[in-house]
C-alpha cells in the first residue's frame, strides 16, 4: 500500500487525471449508479481554473480507493495502463471527472450494501427486513459547488 500510495503522489498531472478516471469509471460501472444525477455539482466548471481543484480531488479519489480491499486493485491495474494513450486534458475532461469522481467517493467511502435482518418476535413471529445503505451524495456535491462556483 505505501508503495502505490507514493506511486499516486508522485504522479504528473495528465497521468493522475487518466488514472483517476479509470479508477472512478470502474468503480461506478462496478456499483451500476447513474452519475447523471452527479452533474449539477459540477456545473461550474466552465474553464482551466478548476484544474487543480479537480487533480487534488483525483488524488483523493485514488487514495481512498487503494486503501479500500475492494478497488486497490482496480488501482493498481490503472496505474499500471497509465500513460499508454494520449490524454487531452480539457473542461470537457474535468467536468466529466469531477462528476464520476463524486459518485465514486462516495461509493468507495460509503459502499451500496443490502442486508437482511431476520428475527423472531416474543410472541413467535419471524419476521424478515430488508434495508438498503442511503446513497445520497449531496454532502459531497455541496461541497464541489462551493469549490467551483
Amino acid at each position: 500500500m505505501n508503495d502505490l500510495k507514493s506511486q499516486i503522489l508522485s504522479l504528473e498531472r495528465a497521468h493522475l487525471l487518466e488514472t483517476a478516471s479509470i479508477v472512478a469509471n470502474a468503480v461506478v460501472a462496478k456499483n451500476n449508479v447513474n452519475v447523471e444525477t452527479y452533474q449539477p455539482a459540477i456545473s461550474g466548471i466552465t474553464s482551466m481554473e478548476h484544474i487543480e481543484s479537480i487533480e487534488q480531488f483525483s488524488r483523493i479519489i485514488l487514495l481512498n480507493a487503494a486503501e479500500n480491499t475492494e478497488y486497490n486493485s482496480i488501482v493498481s491495474i490503472a496505474m499500471d495502463n497509465v500513460g499508454k494513450k494520449n490524454l487531452v486534458i480539457e473542461v470537457t475532461t474535468i467536468a466529466v471527472l469531477g462528476s464520476i469522481g463524486i459518485a465514486a467517493l462516495r461509493i468507495i467511502l460509503n459502499p451500496l450494501s443490502k442486508e437482511k435482518i431476520k428475527y423472531t418476535n416474543k410472541d413467535g413471529t419471524k419476521v424478515e427486513i430488508e434495508r438498503e445503505r442511503n446513497n445520497d451524495t449531496s454532502f459531497l456535491g455541496k461541497i464541489l459547488q462551493k469549490v467551483f462556483s
